[in-house]
């Protein structure tokens, strides 16, 4: 016996606001009310819901917030069967893997250090609508099922995109609106501070893109006043988490302090990596020895003390003395040099060394049918342009199986390609699909902007027509109350020691592409103007010397890769190209080894790395596609031999009638003597029959060659 109750909706909180031209509503104890917490999010007809459990035994700690974020897009969600075999979604996408980064990129920094239970958050998309980015009522779901858990967390997150078009700022744009728009930018914040940035631009100036800040700022408070609402009216989990005590208090801190301070500094002061490691390992073991005893194990306090030191002594010297670890200035980018075309078979390459970071970069250009299909909730996508960054174990020495590209690097390569897709060709300049692959070979700081350098440069040696050279740095800070330093070029310990990880990208004129990720709070416009600046001044002084290898894209493309020609038919010619079943397109394919394409508007595309050969197929195909003209010359095959003449079929599938008394100057007794069928040969159209139909001859054929 089933007893009836409505307690699915009896006891459903929920909050509704307005933001921008969409209705925004949160919901929670309504669904998956078993996890820690819940919060459903609709915004339009775009409905999230953000599923969030933790461990919470205190034993249970880890040494460092072992949280992982996975959004999900279900083609449900767009009202479609997902394509493929089996049906069904398979392993995360990029643009899911992509999103949830950004979700975890935006909640990482806020919370409370020292938090490290174990926390799984899962972002479901349940309803897409296509004027919506799914990831922002993702990223409210989140802020507020974090909040709702109980977790130590500073502030509150929110997140909005901005857009630009016709003088005017557009807040959350559709993705048919950025396709106008010259910028696509997503801003997180906690409370009032920006968290995290991501950015695509054409070209936008710096004094533009602190604006778009600004304004998506205003609409992030929106967003943050009206989560705490919510959570007001909603009643909170209480997990009650003791915040471990400061390393700096225990006892064995103070006295490795006192006593080992000069020799920890020592192994912070070697310019080469490799060295500081090296010593760094020594010293650790030193101190382990000497500290540790049999009775009391306390190697992860030396590990821990070592490290705060460390952290303390150089973040002192950059604030104090304005001294980075390898003795440059603050705004000084390290020494550079590029190699070009070192690998003989690829269409493109180039080597990109910044310091100790560096990057082997190739291209690949092939025809448009290898550009990438991509299937998601807004439709196939096609994509041109793609670009592969890889981060080997040893380009760190590490030692570790390679099994495939992790989130950051797939990150790492979307940031890269985001930065280049304003200066590459369209396809009616350049009808290519281009491949860009970059291999780390070293790193110690920004291979995601070495990786920008060196594609540009690779594109170049390709002879692809880039618009204009893209050049990339990675700024840093540190930051204590007030007092603040913006550093150029950062290195790795910089990147790990420092407050902001600030990525930029772009022309002479403009940036192109921007990422920044915030590990403190209090970022003022004055800070990001000044590391905007000094980011400028740097990529100026990189594309100096990028120019000063190469300028422009070579004349010619590689003697390797594919040319690319392109024809344009009429669009009822199409299917005499095709043939019945793709007969035709199938066997002209095989006869001349090309690959052809062809578009809904008629335009054909024949690539072959054998120029003689795409043009044999060019000219085949001008001669199915063709309008028959009176005088004109063309090839056919015998179709049909009669006693007084034989039926000419051509190749766009027409007919003609070949007379005896046209098929040569000298009187013809057999037919069979001159022609057999499937005879292929070419004939001159004469003019019409009594009925119409096409005359022709290969007597005159002869005649006009004489």
């Amino acid at each position: 016996m089933i007893t009836k109750h409505n307690s699915l909706s009896e006891n459903k909180i929920c909050h509704s606001f307005q933001l921008g031209e969409h209705a925004v509503t949160l919901t929670t104890n309504y669904m998956a009310k078993l996890c820690d917490s819940s919060v459903m999010v609709q915004m339009g007809d775009t409905v999230v819901l953000a599923a969030l459990s933790f461990d919470s035994n205190p034993e249970n700690t880890n040494s460092f917030l072992a949280m992982t974020v996975q959004f999900v897009e279900k083609t449900y969600a767009s009202g479609y069967i997902p394509g493929g075999y089996f049906k069904r979604e398979g392993r995360p996408s990029e643009a899911e893997i992509l999103k949830s980064r950004i979700i975890d990129r935006t909640l990482r920094p806020c919370f409370e250090k020292g938090f490290s239970q174990e926390t799984q958050l899962v972002v479901y998309v349940l309803s897409h609508d296509p004027k919506i980015p799914n990831e922002i009522p993702g990223l409210m779901a989140a802020s507020a099922a974090v909040k709702l858990a109980g977790l130590p967390f500073n502030g509150t997150t929110a997140a909005v995109k901005v857009g630009h078009q016709d003088g005017k700022w557009l807040l959350n744009p559709s993705k048919e609106q950025l396709k106008a728009s010259k910028l696509d930018l997503h801003v997180s914040t906690c409370n009032d501070d920006v968290v995290m940035v991501e950015c695509q631009s054409n070209e936008i100036p710096e004094d533009e893109l602190l604006d778009a800040l600004d304004y998506a700022k205003q609409h992030c408070k929106t967003i943050v006043d009206n989560i705490n609402t919510f959570c007001k009216l909603s009643d909170s989990n209480s997990w009650e988490w003791k915040k471990p005590e400061s390393i700096e208090k225990d006892p064995l801190y103070q006295t490795i302090l006192e006593k080992e301070k000069d020799l920890i500094y020592k192994s912070t002061q070697h310019t080469i990596k490799k060295d500081r490691q090296e010593d760094q390992i020594r010293v650790l073991k030193y101190l382990t020895d000497t500290y540790n005893t049999s009775d009391n194990d306390q190697t992860a306090t030396i590990q821990e003390t070592f490290n705060h030191i460390i952290y303390s002594m150089v973040r002192e010297d950059i604030l104090m003395r304005d001294k980075r670890i390898d003795n440059r200035s603050l705004d000084e980018v390290r020494s550079i040099d590029i190699d070009l075309g070192i690998l003989p078979r690829a269409h493109g390459s180039a080597v990109f060394q910044r310091g100790e970071t560096q990057t082997l970069v190739t291209t690949t250009v092939a025809s448009e049918k290898n550009a990438q299909m991509i299937e998601t909730l807004d439709g196939d996508e096609t994509h041109r342009l793609l670009l592969h960054y890889n981060f080997p174990p040893f380009c760190v020495n590490d030692v570790r199986m390679l099994l495939g590209p992790k989130r950051r690097e797939i990150g790492h390569g979307n940031l890269a390609k985001r930065s280049l897709e304003y200066i590459i060709p369209s396809s009616e300049e350049f009808p290519y699909a281009i491949r860009l692959v970059s291999e780390v070979m070293e790193s110690n700081g920004s291979s995601s902007m070495a990786t920008i350098c060196g594609a540009c440069l690779s594109l170049m040696d390709a002879g692809v027509p880039v618009k204009k050279p893209v050049a990339g740095i990675a700024m840093g800070l540190v930051k204590e109350n007030k007092d603040f330093k913006v550093l150029s070029d950062i290195l790795g310990d910089e990147d790990h020691l420092g407050d902001m990880d600030f990525k930029v990208a772009g022309t002479r004129d403009g940036v192109t592409s921007l990422q920044m990720d915030i590990k403190t709070d209090g970022i003022t416009r004055e800070i990001l103007a000044q590391a905007l600046t000094q980011a400028k001044q740097g990529r100026l002084s990189i594309l100096d010397i990028m120019d000063a290898t190469i300028s422009t894209n070579r004349s010619e493309l590689s003697k390797y890769a594919p040319r690319t020609t392109s024809l344009q038919i009429k669009v009822d010619k199409i299917r005499n190209v095709i043939g019945k079943g793709g007969v035709t397109i199938r066997e002209l394919t095989e006869k001349y080894g090309v690959e052809i394409d062809i578009s809904d508007d008629g335009i054909v595309k024949i690539s072959s790395s054998d120029q003689s050969k795409s043009d044999q197929a060019i000219e085949e195909i001008k001669q199915i596609t063709c309008e028959i003209q009176t005088g004109q010359c063309y090839a056919g095959n015998v179709s049909r031999i009669l006693d007084f003449g034989a039926v000419i079929t051509f190749k766009n599938g027409e007919t003609g009638f070949l007379h005896i008394s046209e098929i040569s100057n000298d009187h013809v007794n057999d037919i069979k003597e001159y022609l057999s069928e499937k005879q292929e040969l070419n004939v001159k159209v004469i003019g019409l029959d009594n009925k119409g139909r096409l005359k022709v001859s290969t007597r005159q054929l002869s005649d006009s060659a004489n």
